[in-house]
């Protein structure tokens, strides 16, 4: 169950980040 865990906190930290990133270049580009 750690690993599953793991792999849930992983993921849904790439997913904020990506959302970040996603705001970030959305501003700078628009």
């Amino acid at each position: 169950m750690r690993s599953f865990s793991t792999i849930v906190t992983v993921t849904g930290t790439f997913m904020t980040m990506a959302v970040v990133l996603n705001e970030v270049f959305g501003s700078l580009f628009a």
